[in-house]
């Protein structure tokens, strides 16, 4: 296709642009459209003949004022694309993100764009979406582009769906967002040594002659992990933090110093034409040495007994307490049908899309009609409901109160449907405990200790039991727990920001800051670190702390979570023109705007306009929706969240409606 314009050669600023060939009509017409309201603008037409090709890129790339890259199906399967992205960010530009269409982002390439501004062509107006792609081409430029001021509640309302979503989701919500594959392991208690009888299973490699089996390996390797977790006396690292070893150059000895654990399991997976063979074995992590090895060859349905051999094997080599009533329920076969417990595995295998579970629940739902009593696929899929109840991401702009609500009452349903089948469902009983803690019923104690019996070392039982014990002022025991739950997962930080968080809101500052600068230390290319540790130390009264984190994490750019703490901060120190800026460009797009009533409650909040946070979480009480902020107003009306709406006329009587929901 001809090129529209002369690529910009000069010593102003200007921005590089990322595309797909097979995209270049559309590209053209955005970067035209850009040249013609004076952007300087560089793409491939500025390569002249007899240039060497990469390094005349190399150069452009690493000149630019800007990084605009393109998403569209072809661009994140351009190896080119990804090449030059890379090496933008091996640079630290500016990044800004234009997705032309609805586009399914690898992790990989999810993980690099994360925290990079984002414009989302297909969910914003035409004159919003060319607003935005200008004034983000402009910045650091001399041109003039419209500022929104200070808005209204109505106009606030008016904008919440039509709004600016970062590619990795809306929030920081622990274990949901895959920023532990970027970050070296967390040490949960300083300077502790190896974990006891602990063991990091590596991923298995795919030997399946069939590509359409290739999940088997990553299936298999989640649920050996997941039946690993019902032996007490094991500490089994969790596949999240394992993911980050693939393909790794680490050897055995550096791979177990990192981890904490004193042996490392490596092994290979073959299904084909209904059976299953598995090669594993066991490494000492100080040594390097072999401690055992062997081959499991078994029909799909009889997989259970390999799990069960892999566990006792384990449990000798590390002289560990193997139960006969842990005996017994990995040994149980959770379905007799090999094709349901196949689509089992490739649900299992999908976990890794943070982005949706849709491919989730259709693998599942596959399962269960092959099935009807499989109780652990139930189960999981109760799991996954409760998950699109909580947290925004995983729908999008479907996500609101009735369908959070919708979503709650399917995860309550599964998690029912599956004890009624099998009383030793774990995940049925943590989405059991989960839903009746939002309301605030004393059951969910209950029924987080049973899935903690049953599974006393899966680190997302273990952080929700740790945190609803904390909540109920066992500190002790809950910090204990969450504790575990990141040696057993080091590498997932927004575990340790949700440690923090729980801290903070129960007025535990000191360790709340101290698992604040852990994720700062482990990710402090992220906002969500500093923005955090500057909230807590605002509330604190340490303005220095918290004048420097806020500015840190502006400089790297806030998602939603962020720019709430971020403004709180500045509110609570007294700074409402830095509040006013983060509020400004949270609700008019330029980092995120929200739909959910309590985020706008502290948004306004933080600028002082009181009335009209108010008025937001009036809105949230009669919506019951979110979930967390009815919750925090229900059992927290006391902290320093809510200091600056205490004396409103209103707050009494919401607190009082929210503690009857």
């Amino acid at each position: 296709m001809k090129k529209p314009f002369s690529a910009y050669r000069g010593p102003d600023p200007y921005v590089f642009v990322c595309y797909a060939h097979d995209d270049a009509e559309a590209v053209f017409a955005e970067i035209s459209w850009l040249a013609g309201e004076g952007i300087n603008v560089w793409y491939d037409e500025g390569i002249s003949p007899g240039l060497e090709w990469s390094q005349a890129l190399a150069d452009a790339i690493a000149s630019c004022n800007r990084f605009l890259y393109f998403v569209t199906p072809n661009s994140v399967a351009s190896e080119n694309c990804r090449r030059e992205l890379n090496f933008a960010q091996e640079e630290g530009l500016d990044i800004v993100v234009i997705q032309l269409e609805p586009t399914d982002v690898p992790g990989g390439l999810r993980l690099t764009l994360n925290n990079r501004h984002a414009i989302v062509r297909h969910e914003l107006a035409h004159d919003v979406y060319r607003r935005e792609l200008l004034e983000a081409s402009a910045a650091n430029r001399d041109i003039p582009v419209r500022s929104a001021g200070p808005q209204s509640v109505e106009a606030t309302k008016k904008r919440r769906g039509a709004r600016i979503a970062s590619i990795t989701g809306a929030a920081v919500l622990a274990g949901l967002i895959a920023w532990w594959i970027a970050v070296k392991p967390i040490e949960a208690v300083e300077g502790g040594g190896v974990l006891p009888n602990s063991i990091a299973v590596l991923p298995f490699k795919n030997l399946s002659p069939d590509p359409e089996h290739a999940y088997f390996a990553a299936g298999i390797h989640e649920e050996i992990l997941s039946q690993l977790s019902k032996v007490r006396d094991l500490s089994v690292i969790a596949r999240t933090t394992m993911a980050r070893y693939a393909d790794t150059d680490l050897s055995i000895p550096e791979i177990g110093d990192e981890l904490k654990v004193s042996t490392v399991m490596e092994g290979s997976v073959r299904y084909d034409n209904n059976r299953v063979r598995i090669a594993a074995q066991l490494i000492d992590a100080n040594s390097g040495t072999q401690l055992w090895s062997d081959v499991y060859e078994r029909n799909l349905e009889d997989v259970f007994s390999i799990q069960l051999a892999i566990a006792s094997q384990l449990a000798d080599s590390l002289e560990a307490e193997f139960l006969p009533v842990e005996q017994e329920r990995i040994s149980n076969q959770v379905s007799p049908n090999p094709e349901a417990y196949a689509r089992y595995l490739l649900a299992l295998s999908r976990l890794s899309n943070f982005s949706s579970l849709a491919p989730v629940h259709e693998a599942l739902d596959d399962a269960v009609e092959l099935d009807s009593s499989f109780a652990t696929a139930i189960a999981f899929k109760g799991w996954a409901y409760q998950l699109e109840a909580l947290f925004p991401q995983f729908l999008g702009p479907a996500f609101n109160a009735a369908e959070s609500r919708r979503r709650m009452e399917l995860a309550v349903d599964h998690a029912r449907r599956a004890l009624a089948i099998s009383p030793n469902e774990a995940f049925a009983y943590l989405t059991l405990g989960i839903a009746t803690g939002y309301i605030g019923s004393s059951e969910r104690m209950r029924d987080l200790q049973r899935a903690l019996t049953l599974k006393p070392n899966d680190y997302r039982i273990l952080s929700s039991t740790g945190a609803n014990l904390i909540a109920a002022s066992d500190y002790e025991k809950g910090i204990e727990l969450m504790q575990r739950s990141i040696e057993l997962n080091p590498a997932d930080i927004a575990n340790v920001w949700f440690f923090s968080d729980n801290l903070f809101k129960v007025g535990q500052w000191e360790l709340a800051v101290q698992q604040a600068r852990n994720v700062i230390s482990a990710a402090p290319q992220l906002a969500f670190g500093h923005a955090h540790l500057a909230r807590i130390s605002a509330m604190i009264g340490d303005n220095v702390t918290a004048k420097s984190s806020a500015e840190a994490a502006e400089a790297l750019g806030l998602d939603a979570r962020s720019a709430v703490d971020v403004a709180r901060a500045y509110g609570r120190m007294g700074d409402r023109a830095g509040a006013r800026r983060v509020f400004d460009a949270a609700t008019t797009g330029v980092a995120h705007a929200s739909d959910d009533p309590y985020w706008l409650f502290e948004m306004y909040v933080s600028v002082g306009e009181i009335d009209a946070a108010m008025t937001h979480l009036g809105e949230m009480v009669d919506e019951d929706f979110p979930k967390r902020g009815v919750a925090d107003l229900r059992r927290l009306s006391t902290h320093t969240l809510f200091d600056e709406v205490r004396d409103h006329d209103l707050f009494d009587d919401l607190v009082a409606r929210a503690r009857t929901l």
